[in-house]
Protein backbone atom coordinates (compact mmCIF):
# COMPACT_ATOMS: atom_id res chain seq x y z
CA UNK A 1 0.00 0.00 0.00
CA UNK A 2 1.14 3.70 -0.52
CA UNK A 3 2.72 5.01 2.39
CA UNK A 4 0.95 8.34 2.10
CA UNK A 5 -2.30 6.32 2.28
CA UNK A 6 -1.38 3.76 4.68
CA UNK A 7 -0.30 6.91 7.31
CA UNK A 8 -3.76 8.50 6.51
CA UNK A 9 -5.40 5.37 7.46
CA UNK A 10 -3.51 5.42 11.08
CA UNK A 11 -4.17 8.99 10.98
CA UNK A 12 -7.67 8.84 11.00
CA UNK A 13 -7.58 6.03 13.73
CA UNK A 14 -5.53 8.90 15.58
CA UNK A 15 -8.17 10.98 15.51
CA UNK A 16 -11.05 8.79 16.39
CA UNK A 17 -8.97 7.91 19.71
CA UNK A 18 -8.64 11.34 20.11
CA UNK A 19 -12.74 12.51 19.33
CA UNK A 20 -14.56 9.15 20.84
CA UNK A 21 -16.17 10.20 23.95
CA UNK A 22 -15.37 12.98 24.41
CA UNK A 23 -18.11 16.62 24.19
CA UNK A 24 -17.08 17.28 20.40
CA UNK A 25 -17.47 13.23 19.46
CA UNK A 26 -20.76 13.03 20.89
CA UNK A 27 -21.67 15.91 19.63
CA UNK A 28 -20.35 14.83 15.58
CA UNK A 29 -21.40 11.15 16.59
CA UNK A 30 -17.72 10.15 15.74
CA UNK A 31 -18.23 6.53 17.99
CA UNK A 32 -21.22 5.77 15.17
CA UNK A 33 -19.34 6.74 12.32
CA UNK A 34 -15.90 5.20 13.68
CA UNK A 35 -17.99 1.72 13.70
CA UNK A 36 -19.67 2.02 10.38
CA UNK A 37 -15.97 2.90 8.74
CA UNK A 38 -14.67 -0.38 10.42
CA UNK A 39 -17.79 -2.93 9.39
CA UNK A 40 -17.55 -1.13 5.72
CA UNK A 41 -13.47 -1.67 5.08
CA UNK A 42 -14.07 -5.07 7.06
CA UNK A 43 -16.60 -6.42 4.25
CA UNK A 44 -14.51 -4.53 1.65
CA UNK A 45 -11.02 -6.38 2.46
CA UNK A 46 -13.20 -9.84 3.09
CA UNK A 47 -15.00 -9.60 -0.25
CA UNK A 48 -11.76 -8.70 -1.84
CA UNK A 49 -9.99 -11.17 -0.31
CA UNK A 50 -12.37 -13.48 -0.28
CA UNK A 51 -10.70 -15.83 2.15
CA UNK A 52 -13.37 -18.60 3.06
CA UNK A 53 -11.45 -20.55 5.52
CA UNK A 54 -11.03 -19.00 9.03
CA UNK A 55 -8.23 -20.60 11.45
CA UNK A 56 -9.66 -22.80 14.02
CA UNK A 57 -7.98 -21.12 16.96
CA UNK A 58 -9.49 -17.89 16.04
CA UNK A 59 -13.03 -18.83 14.90
CA UNK A 60 -13.60 -20.64 17.98
CA UNK A 61 -12.39 -17.69 20.35
CA UNK A 62 -13.81 -15.04 19.03
CA UNK A 63 -17.04 -16.49 18.01
CA UNK A 64 -17.14 -17.77 21.84
CA UNK A 65 -16.46 -14.27 22.89
CA UNK A 66 -18.75 -12.84 21.42
CA UNK A 67 -21.80 -15.12 22.53
CA UNK A 68 -20.34 -14.60 25.63
CA UNK A 69 -20.41 -11.18 25.87
CA UNK A 70 -23.73 -11.34 23.28
CA UNK A 71 -25.86 -13.43 26.05
CA UNK A 72 -24.25 -12.19 29.32
CA UNK A 73 -25.75 -8.67 28.16
CA UNK A 74 -29.24 -9.75 26.93
CA UNK A 75 -29.65 -11.94 30.36
CA UNK A 76 -29.09 -9.34 32.40
CA UNK A 77 -31.24 -6.94 30.02
CA UNK A 78 -28.42 -4.57 29.40
CA UNK A 79 -27.92 -4.83 25.97
CA UNK A 80 -25.62 -5.62 23.44
CA UNK A 81 -22.77 -3.26 24.20
CA UNK A 82 -20.52 -5.50 24.52
CA UNK A 83 -20.72 -6.74 21.07
CA UNK A 84 -20.48 -2.66 20.07
CA UNK A 85 -17.04 -3.09 21.89
CA UNK A 86 -16.10 -5.67 19.95
CA UNK A 87 -15.92 -3.75 16.52
CA UNK A 88 -12.74 -2.73 17.79
CA UNK A 89 -11.22 -6.39 16.92
CA UNK A 90 -12.50 -5.15 13.31
CA UNK A 91 -9.53 -2.58 12.99
CA UNK A 92 -6.98 -5.82 13.74
CA UNK A 93 -8.55 -7.55 10.90
CA UNK A 94 -8.19 -4.77 8.35
CA UNK A 95 -4.67 -4.05 8.83
CA UNK A 96 -4.23 -7.41 9.33
CA UNK A 97 -5.10 -7.71 4.92
CA UNK A 98 -2.62 -4.73 4.36
CA UNK A 99 1.45 -5.84 3.54
CA UNK A 100 3.03 -3.66 6.20
CA UNK A 101 5.84 -2.02 5.34
CA UNK A 102 8.72 -0.76 7.54
CA UNK A 103 8.85 2.87 5.23
CA UNK A 104 4.90 3.40 5.59
CA UNK A 105 5.02 2.21 9.33
CA UNK A 106 7.94 4.75 9.97
CA UNK A 107 6.29 7.84 8.22
CA UNK A 108 2.91 7.32 10.02
CA UNK A 109 4.73 6.69 13.21
CA UNK A 110 6.33 10.63 12.95
CA UNK A 111 3.26 12.01 11.21
CA UNK A 112 1.45 10.10 14.87
CA UNK A 113 4.25 11.94 16.97
CA UNK A 114 3.90 15.06 15.54
CA UNK A 115 0.39 14.88 16.36
CA UNK A 116 0.44 13.77 20.17
CA UNK A 117 3.09 16.07 20.49
CA UNK A 118 0.97 18.72 19.52
CA UNK A 119 -2.03 17.78 21.32
CA UNK A 120 0.07 18.43 24.50
CA UNK A 121 1.49 21.52 23.46
CA UNK A 122 -2.14 22.56 22.95
CA UNK A 123 -3.59 21.07 26.59
CA UNK A 124 -0.21 22.93 28.41
CA UNK A 125 -0.02 26.28 26.53
CA UNK A 126 -3.38 26.46 24.80
CA UNK A 127 -7.18 27.04 25.77
CA UNK A 128 -8.50 24.54 23.08
CA UNK A 129 -8.32 21.66 25.29
CA UNK A 130 -8.88 23.19 28.65
CA UNK A 131 -11.52 20.89 30.55
CA UNK A 132 -10.77 17.49 28.95
CA UNK A 133 -9.27 15.07 31.04
CA UNK A 134 -5.58 15.25 31.57
CA UNK A 135 -5.28 11.67 32.11
CA UNK A 136 -6.97 10.86 28.27
CA UNK A 137 -4.42 14.06 27.39
CA UNK A 138 -1.73 12.13 28.70
CA UNK A 139 -2.46 8.69 26.97
CA UNK A 140 -2.93 10.40 23.96
CA UNK A 141 0.65 11.54 24.07
CA UNK A 142 1.94 7.87 25.59
CA UNK A 143 0.37 5.82 23.14
CA UNK A 144 2.10 8.60 20.27
CA UNK A 145 5.20 7.96 21.35
CA UNK A 146 4.97 4.16 21.73
CA UNK A 147 3.34 3.75 18.05
CA UNK A 148 5.93 6.11 16.65
CA UNK A 149 8.59 3.49 18.65
CA UNK A 150 7.32 0.45 16.87
CA UNK A 151 9.50 0.24 13.56
CA UNK A 152 12.51 1.80 15.71
CA UNK A 153 13.80 -1.43 17.64
CA UNK A 154 16.94 -2.65 17.48
CA UNK A 155 18.44 0.32 16.06
CA UNK A 156 22.50 -0.06 16.11
CA UNK A 157 23.03 3.87 15.47
CA UNK A 158 24.15 5.69 18.16
CA UNK A 159 22.45 9.42 16.37
CA UNK A 160 18.96 7.42 16.19
CA UNK A 161 19.23 6.52 19.74
CA UNK A 162 19.96 10.04 20.42
CA UNK A 163 17.30 10.97 18.71
CA UNK A 164 14.75 8.72 20.55
CA UNK A 165 15.62 10.03 23.51
CA UNK A 166 15.60 13.11 22.88
CA UNK A 167 11.97 12.87 21.48
CA UNK A 168 10.85 10.49 24.25
CA UNK A 169 12.47 13.13 26.55
CA UNK A 170 10.38 16.10 25.37
CA UNK A 171 7.26 13.80 25.46
CA UNK A 172 8.01 12.81 28.65
CA UNK A 173 8.51 16.63 29.67
CA UNK A 174 5.01 17.82 28.06
CA UNK A 175 3.28 14.71 29.90
CA UNK A 176 4.00 16.09 33.44
CA UNK A 177 2.04 18.90 33.50
CA UNK A 178 -0.65 15.88 33.54
CA UNK A 179 0.22 14.30 36.85
CA UNK A 180 0.06 11.27 34.61
CA UNK A 181 2.00 9.24 36.81
CA UNK A 182 1.11 5.57 35.33
CA UNK A 183 2.05 7.56 31.68
CA UNK A 184 5.32 8.63 32.76
CA UNK A 185 6.59 5.30 34.09
CA UNK A 186 4.99 3.30 30.91
CA UNK A 187 7.29 6.27 28.64
CA UNK A 188 10.29 5.92 30.88
CA UNK A 189 9.99 2.32 30.38
CA UNK A 190 9.52 2.39 26.30
CA UNK A 191 12.67 4.65 25.76
CA UNK A 192 14.90 2.18 27.96
CA UNK A 193 13.33 -0.92 25.89
CA UNK A 194 14.13 0.98 22.94
CA UNK A 195 18.00 1.13 23.97
CA UNK A 196 18.70 -2.22 25.39
CA UNK A 197 15.98 -4.50 23.60
CA UNK A 198 18.25 -7.37 21.75
CA UNK A 199 16.59 -8.97 18.45
CA UNK A 200 14.43 -11.79 18.90
CA UNK A 201 13.91 -11.09 22.84
CA UNK A 202 13.81 -14.23 25.00
CA UNK A 203 10.64 -12.87 26.78
CA UNK A 204 8.57 -12.32 23.68
CA UNK A 205 9.14 -16.00 22.89
CA UNK A 206 7.97 -17.62 25.82
CA UNK A 207 4.55 -18.43 25.89
CA UNK A 208 4.31 -18.40 29.46
CA UNK A 209 5.78 -14.88 29.87
CA UNK A 210 3.48 -13.45 27.07
CA UNK A 211 0.53 -14.52 28.76
CA UNK A 212 2.16 -13.31 31.79
CA UNK A 213 2.44 -9.66 30.54
CA UNK A 214 -0.93 -10.30 29.28
CA UNK A 215 -2.24 -10.58 32.82
CA UNK A 216 -0.74 -7.65 34.89
CA UNK A 217 -3.81 -5.75 35.23
CA UNK A 218 -5.05 -8.50 36.90
CA UNK A 219 -2.45 -9.23 38.95
CA UNK A 220 -2.33 -5.36 39.86
CA UNK A 221 -5.82 -5.62 40.79
CA UNK A 222 -5.32 -8.30 43.37
CA UNK A 223 -2.16 -7.23 45.19
CA UNK A 224 -3.36 -3.74 45.11
CA UNK A 225 -6.86 -4.99 46.88
CA UNK A 226 -5.28 -7.51 49.20
CA UNK A 227 -2.80 -4.45 50.34
CA UNK A 228 -5.75 -2.14 50.99
CA UNK A 229 -7.80 -4.94 52.97
CA UNK A 230 -4.92 -5.74 55.16
CA UNK A 231 -3.93 -2.04 55.61
CA UNK A 232 -0.53 -3.24 54.78
CA UNK A 233 -0.67 -0.02 52.03
CA UNK A 234 -1.10 2.94 54.64
CA UNK A 235 2.76 3.49 54.99
CA UNK A 236 2.88 3.49 50.89
CA UNK A 237 0.00 5.86 50.93
CA UNK A 238 1.91 7.98 53.31
CA UNK A 239 5.14 8.05 51.18
CA UNK A 240 3.13 9.22 48.16
CA UNK A 241 1.64 11.74 49.50
CA UNK A 242 4.60 13.26 50.73
CA UNK A 243 6.14 12.53 47.63
CA UNK A 244 3.72 13.53 44.96
CA UNK A 245 0.84 15.51 46.83
CA UNK A 246 -1.58 12.50 45.96
CA UNK A 247 -2.89 8.97 47.32
CA UNK A 248 -0.48 6.12 45.96
CA UNK A 249 -3.72 4.25 44.15
CA UNK A 250 -5.49 7.49 44.54
CA UNK A 251 -9.36 5.75 45.07
CA UNK A 252 -8.49 2.77 42.80
CA UNK A 253 -7.54 0.41 45.34
CA UNK A 254 -11.27 0.74 46.58
CA UNK A 255 -13.03 0.64 42.86
CA UNK A 256 -11.15 -2.59 42.28
CA UNK A 257 -12.60 -4.33 45.50
CA UNK A 258 -15.81 -3.49 44.37
CA UNK A 259 -15.67 -4.66 41.26
CA UNK A 260 -13.77 -7.79 42.61
CA UNK A 261 -16.69 -8.27 44.77
CA UNK A 262 -19.38 -7.94 41.39
CA UNK A 263 -17.51 -10.45 40.01
CA UNK A 264 -18.46 -12.72 43.20
CA UNK A 265 -22.19 -12.23 42.44
CA UNK A 266 -21.87 -13.09 38.61
CA UNK A 267 -18.50 -15.09 39.00
CA UNK A 268 -19.26 -16.88 35.37
CA UNK A 269 -20.66 -14.24 33.15
CA UNK A 270 -20.85 -10.70 35.10
CA UNK A 271 -23.21 -8.69 35.12
CA UNK A 272 -23.71 -7.82 30.87
CA UNK A 273 -23.17 -4.06 31.30
CA UNK A 274 -19.99 -2.96 30.09
CA UNK A 275 -20.94 0.64 31.04
CA UNK A 276 -21.48 0.05 34.62
CA UNK A 277 -18.86 1.52 36.37
CA UNK A 278 -15.08 3.48 35.57
CA UNK A 279 -12.84 0.60 36.85
CA UNK A 280 -9.37 2.22 35.87
CA UNK A 281 -8.32 -1.16 35.55
CA UNK A 282 -8.95 -3.62 32.36
CA UNK A 283 -8.78 -6.91 33.61
CA UNK A 284 -11.34 -5.87 36.42
CA UNK A 285 -13.53 -4.06 33.92
CA UNK A 286 -13.62 -7.19 31.78
CA UNK A 287 -14.55 -9.56 34.92
CA UNK A 288 -17.07 -7.23 36.24
CA UNK A 289 -18.58 -7.44 33.36
CA UNK A 290 -18.32 -10.28 31.47
CA UNK A 291 -17.04 -12.59 34.35
CA UNK A 292 -14.06 -15.43 34.15
CA UNK A 293 -15.80 -17.19 30.91
CA UNK A 294 -15.73 -13.99 29.15
CA UNK A 295 -11.90 -13.02 30.76
CA UNK A 296 -10.57 -15.88 29.55
CA UNK A 297 -11.97 -15.71 25.79
CA UNK A 298 -11.07 -12.09 25.77
CA UNK A 299 -7.75 -12.17 27.15
CA UNK A 300 -7.47 -15.12 24.28
CA UNK A 301 -8.34 -13.09 21.43
CA UNK A 302 -5.77 -10.93 22.15
CA UNK A 303 -3.08 -14.07 22.66
CA UNK A 304 -3.48 -15.26 19.32
CA UNK A 305 -1.91 -11.82 17.25
CA UNK A 306 0.77 -12.68 19.67
CA UNK A 307 1.24 -16.72 19.31
CA UNK A 308 1.61 -15.62 15.57
CA UNK A 309 4.06 -12.98 16.28
CA UNK A 310 6.58 -14.82 17.79
CA UNK A 311 7.51 -16.85 15.04
CA UNK A 312 8.56 -14.02 13.14
CA UNK A 313 10.57 -12.03 16.33
CA UNK A 314 13.65 -11.84 14.04
CA UNK A 315 11.81 -9.02 12.43
CA UNK A 316 12.25 -5.79 14.56
CA UNK A 317 8.95 -4.35 13.64
CA UNK A 318 7.45 -7.68 14.29
CA UNK A 319 9.29 -7.30 18.44
CA UNK A 320 7.80 -3.42 18.27
CA UNK A 321 4.19 -3.96 17.58
CA UNK A 322 4.40 -6.72 20.10
CA UNK A 323 6.24 -4.66 22.15
CA UNK A 324 3.98 -1.37 22.06
CA UNK A 325 0.62 -3.91 22.84
CA UNK A 326 2.08 -4.90 25.58
CA UNK A 327 2.99 -1.81 26.90
CA UNK A 328 -0.64 -0.28 26.60
CA UNK A 329 -1.92 -3.15 28.22
CA UNK A 330 0.24 -2.76 31.64
CA UNK A 331 -0.55 0.88 31.42
CA UNK A 332 -4.08 0.18 31.08
CA UNK A 333 -3.85 -1.71 35.16
CA UNK A 334 -4.57 1.97 36.36
CA UNK A 335 -6.59 3.59 33.42
CA UNK A 336 -9.46 3.98 31.67
CA UNK A 337 -9.81 3.26 27.17
CA UNK A 338 -8.98 -0.41 26.48
CA UNK A 339 -12.36 -2.32 27.64
CA UNK A 340 -15.11 0.18 27.30
CA UNK A 341 -17.92 0.62 25.08
CA UNK A 342 -16.22 3.01 23.15
CA UNK A 343 -12.50 1.67 23.97
CA UNK A 344 -9.56 3.31 22.43
CA UNK A 345 -8.52 1.91 18.87
CA UNK A 346 -4.78 3.38 19.56
CA UNK A 347 -4.18 0.41 21.74
CA UNK A 348 -5.56 -2.30 19.06
CA UNK A 349 -4.36 -0.77 16.65
CA UNK A 350 -0.35 -2.77 16.77
CA UNK A 351 -1.83 -6.40 16.73
CA UNK A 352 -3.46 -4.78 13.38
CA UNK A 353 0.24 -3.91 12.32
CA UNK A 354 1.72 -6.98 13.51
CA UNK A 355 -0.58 -9.30 11.71
CA UNK A 356 -0.33 -6.53 8.63
CA UNK A 357 3.89 -7.34 8.94
CA UNK A 358 3.68 -10.77 9.12
CA UNK A 359 1.33 -10.68 5.85
CA UNK A 360 4.19 -8.57 4.28
CA UNK A 361 7.10 -10.91 5.29
CA UNK A 362 5.02 -14.29 4.16
CA UNK A 363 4.82 -12.23 0.40
CA UNK A 364 8.64 -11.62 0.63
CA UNK A 365 9.27 -15.41 1.28
CA UNK A 366 7.34 -17.18 -0.47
Amino acid sequence: MNSVIFTAGIVLVWLSSLFNGTGLGNAYHTDKLTIAALIGFSVIFFLKQRQLKVPKDIFFTFCGTVCVFAFSGLFHEKGLGGIQYLCCFLLVYIFSQIRVQERALRLSGLVVLALGTAILVIYNYGTQLSGWNENSIAMIGLFSYILFMAPFYNLRSGWSKLFLLLTGGLVLWLIIPTDSRSCMITLAATMLLALVMKPSPRALRSRGWVIFFLLIPLLVALVTAALSLSGASLKIDLWSRSTFNKPIFNGRDKLWIDGLSNLLRWPLLGSGDISANRWHNVAVACLSSFGILGYALWLNCLYLPLKRGRLYLSDPIVTGCITAFLLMNIQQSFELGMFSLNPNLLIYLPLGLLLGRIRYLKGIRA
